[in-house]
């Protein structure tokens, strides 16, 4: 009887899926140049079997701007210096709390 309760109060059993996909968005026109971004987008996605609810958590990253001029075509990366630098930071406190600890 109390399992019953519970699935009308909380529905179905969620699914969860990986989101992992590379994002081109429509180029825009400016003058003989055409430009898009490229961007990652991962995450999960949360849904339930009956359709009750779905969610979304995720993460878009810049990758790259393409710029296309007539026949050619190049791409300019996109880096993120303050994120390299706090990934660096981390890595060595966590490096020096292992050497402390052990």
């Amino acid at each position: 009887m109390r399992e019953i309760q519970r699935r009308a109060i909380y529905g179905s059993r969620p699914t969860f899926t990986n989101l992992d996909q590379m994002l081109e968005e429509a180029p825009i026109v400016v003058g003989q140049r055409s430009v898009c971004g490229v961007a990652s987008l991962t995450g999960w996605q949360i849904a339930a079997s009956d359709g009750s609810f779905a969610s979304a958590l995720g993460r878009l990253t810049p990758h790259a701007i393409r710029v296309q001029e007539g026949d050619d075509e190049y791409t300019i990366p996109i880096s993120d210096p303050l994120r390299e630098t706090g990934r660096g930071l981390i890595m060595a406190a966590l490096a020096v709390r292992v050497e402390f600890v052990c």
